[in-house]
């Protein structure tokens, strides 16, 4: 009988370091895949919100302001790499919109 053991890596898009890392914060990007081109982002508030695509394209940024949700919507099909910065520090989030 063989066993495979099938490991996945993935890198993220951009860099980042454990100090500069939003560890402690969680962060929930829903729903996630997206079929309808809307999701919800929940972070911190006074935090931004910069999507790009795969490929490094700018696609917008968002401010959270006073709240801890934003929705963003009419986004095309794809994917995605957020990145939720406040104060310096960051949290990276890989998004699918179907």
């Amino acid at each position: 009988m063989k066993t495979l053991l099938f490991i996945l890596i993935t890198f993220p898009l951009f860099s980042q370091s454990s100090e500069n890392n939003l560890e402690t914060v969680e962060t929930f990007v829903y729903p996630n895949p997206s079929g309808i081109g809307k999701f919800n982002v929940v972070a911190v508030e006074n935090a931004t919100f910069t999507l790009y695509s795969t490929s490094g394209t700018y696609i917008g940024k968002w401010d959270f302001g006073d709240s801890k949700e934003i929705v963003i919507e009419n986004i095309p099909q794809g994917f995605y790499q957020a990145i939720i910065e406040k104060e310096g520090k960051f949290v990276y989030k890989k998004i699918v919109i179907l």
